[in-house]
């Protein structure tokens, strides 16, 4: 996804995430996610490229740095920007050390899961 494609997200998930609505964010976040070929960053199921690779040539070894790890990080910052602007300040303290989107969905997931349950019986 590109950089255009993730800026529309703030025209899409009109619901902020406050303590409140979790259910109600995750309906809208995980389809547009889904949708983009991104939520795998977010829910673990695509794993990181390792961040160099080995690279042998004339019989000698280098190691190099890893490309796609390099676009990965970037892909997978852009995606953290999105999911963070769509939450209220008060859920954003509670993430504003993650740096990751899946770190951040790991946060969010301890948070709410038990609490959103509780709410829905």
């Amino acid at each position: 996804a590109s950089l255009t494609t993730l800026t529309t997200i703030h025209h899409l998930i009109t619901i902020k995430l406050t303590r409140d609505n979790y259910l109600l964010w995750k309906a809208q976040i995980v389809p547009y996610l889904e949708g983009q070929h991104l939520y795998g960053f977010p829910d673990g199921t695509t794993a990181p490229p390792s961040q160099t690779i080995t690279v042998e040539s004339n019989g000698e070894t280098q190691v190099l740095l890893n490309l796609e790890f390099q676009h990965r990080h970037l892909q997978n910052q852009m995606i953290l920007s999105a999911i963070i602007s769509s939450f209220s300040e008060k859920i954003l303290t509670h993430v504003v050390k993650c740096t990751t989107s899946r770190s951040v969905w790991q946060a969010l997931e301890r948070m709410f899961t038990s609490q959103s349950w509780a709410r829905t019986m």
